[in-house]
């Protein structure tokens, strides 16, 4: 399904020049650059590492968007409520349903344009990840590299650790990215400023299920990608939350002393 796909990006103009050109070579590009450097740094070259570091900085570069969605939370809040309030309609007054729905949306168009804009961006980073690993690392891609990007001299080492195969499918990686994403989705769920639904304490559960079965027969190097960006997000969920308490503690103090040099 992947290989059709990817086959329709590269061949159908003008998709080919805008996959190719604006979102994939510039990143496999960077990779490599990571990859050709670590020795540079004093490591020894390893994929798994220049696939970690590449992770980290596309995180930072795409940090922007975490914030935007989390501005946006509670209006999304706002646009299930409103959905939930008119879902009786569907069925009893399909008309007047449809046009309160569009009448939201109309209302929160910013909202729904970035929630696709999202996904979309999560497509392609899976796109992405499984081309370079399947076929681009190994030499298929190596015409997209710059021109002052060195043409690699020998075969890249794919091997990550010592012993995981970054081309390969990895239990453990798999078992590792649903044990991950749990904890991030637990977490999320119990520092939300708004109450989790039931729907909210299934997805808990199904979420990382459905993604461990999706990421069965993935190359390793994709579970790497993902691992290390929820490593990524749960360090700045852990941050952000001891900020709050810290700041929260402050305010406390700051109360406390008003009040004893009120009284004094």
């Amino acid at each position: 399904m992947l290989d059709l796909l990817f086959n329709f990006l590269f061949h159908t103009f003008p998709l080919n020049l805008l996959f190719l050109e604006v979102l994939y070579r510039p990143f496999f590009n960077l990779l490599v650059i990571i990859y050709q450097n670590l020795a540079a740094i004093g490591l020894k070259p390893d994929m798994g590492l220049a696939v970690i570091i590449f992770t980290i900085a596309l995180r930072i570069i795409l940090l922007p968007l975490s914030l935007r969605e989390e501005h946006t939370l509670g209006e999304r809040q706002e646009i299930e409520e409103s959905l939930r309030f008119f879902k009786p309609l569907k069925s009893a007054d399909p008309l007047r349903y449809k046009r309160e729905r569009d009448k939201i949306i109309t209302k929160h168009r910013h909202v729904f344009l970035g929630e696709v804009f999202d996904v979309s961006l999560q497509i392609w980073i899976a796109l992405m990840l499984w081309r370079i690993f399947t076929v681009g690392l190994e030499g298929a891609d190596f015409n997209l590299l710059y021109s002052f990007v060195k043409v690699p001299a020998e075969a890249f080492n794919l091997t990550f650790l010592g012993h995981i195969d970054l081309a390969r499918p990895n239990l453990s990686m798999n078992v590792l990215n649903a044990v991950l994403l749990f904890v991030v989705e637990t977490l999320n769920l119990e520092w939300s400023v708004i109450p989790p639904t039931q729907s909210d304490r299934w997805a808990q559960f199904i979420f990382p299920i459905g993604v461990f079965l999706y990421l069965f027969g993935m190359p390793a190097g994709k579970k790497l990608f993902i691992i290390t960006t929820l490593l990524f997000t749960l360090s700045l969920m852990i941050f952000k939350e001891v900020r709050g308490l810290i700041g929260a503690w402050q305010n406390s103090k700051k109360k406390s002393s008003m009040a004893w040099e009120t009284k004094a």
